[in-house]
């Protein structure tokens, strides 16, 4: 009995993540038919990028302020909203990737009059593989936002393998992450060994020395979709992130 209940657990929450994934595209293909119907532009605003949040967005502008990042490099274009936001904000090369063609091309139609953005339809991992060849940009200090993580693929951990021993200064903002003592924040949960919590983050933090910070601001002072992050921080900025008023070390 006890097998038998946690195979039918199990199959329903397969179909369950199906059945959202199916929604998720759905809402997604209208948006993309709807924005190319009015030939979609990208314009500023305040809840555009950053899945809506505002208090994500004022941590994001404060690190920024206080460590000066010289270019934002984002695994997971989607739409183009959050790529758009940090080209139009920051002023600072803006290097991104999508697997998705579809998705990749109509951001490329969004974002076509913003010059200082490059994009690139690629797996993330080679993405960062082939950025990681490069000492112009390797050296530069760097903002990471990773948000590639999607059901059956869940390559953040690569993603980080990748980078941290290249790069010196850096800090990351891992989208749809779990905040502890927080279930107001949404994450992601693949099922075992592939949902985004501290089980799952902490041996690659301490595999690479790498210090992490939760919003300070409860998910009921957030705006939008109240989607959960954590930012990781390298050794070399670490002690800069931790004076963040916003942020909390965990």
């Amino acid at each position: 009995m006890l097998f038998n209940l946690s195979r039918l657990r199990k199959q329903w929450r397969g179909l369950h993540a199906r059945v959202e994934r199916l929604e998720h595209q759905l809402k997604e293909t209208d948006g993309i038919v709807d924005a190319l119907l009015s030939d979609a532009q990208y314009t500023p605003h305040r809840d555009l990028g950053m899945n809506g949040q505002h208090r994500r967005k004022e941590v994001v502008e404060h690190l920024f302020d206080r460590l000066g990042f010289e270019q934002v490099i984002e695994t997971g274009t989607f739409l183009g909203a959050t790529t758009g936001y940090f080209a139009t904000t920051f002023g600072v090369p803006v290097y991104t990737s999508e697997l998705i063609s579809r998705n990749h091309h109509f951001a490329k139609r969004s974002l076509r009059n913003i010059s200082n953005i490059e994009l690139h339809l690629q797996d993330s991992r080679s993405f960062l593989r082939d950025l990681s060849q490069n000492a112009v940009v390797t050296e530069k200090r760097t903002f990471f936002y990773l948000d590639a993580h999607w059901y059956d693929d869940l390559p953040l951990e690569d993603e980080i393998d990748i980078l941290a021993p290249v790069w010196n200064n850096f800090v990351i903002l891992i989208d749809d992450f779990q905040v502890p003592q927080d279930p107001g924040y949404q994450y992601d949960d693949y099922g075992p060994g592939q949902s985004l919590t501290m089980d799952y983050l902490d041996p690659i933090a301490k595999r690479h020395q790498l210090s992490i910070f939760f919003p300070r601001a409860t998910s009921s002072e957030e705006t939008g979709k109240r989607r959960g992050y954590c930012v990781v921080a390298s050794a070399t900025l670490a002690d800069d992130v931790r004076t963040c008023e916003l942020l909390v070390a965990n």
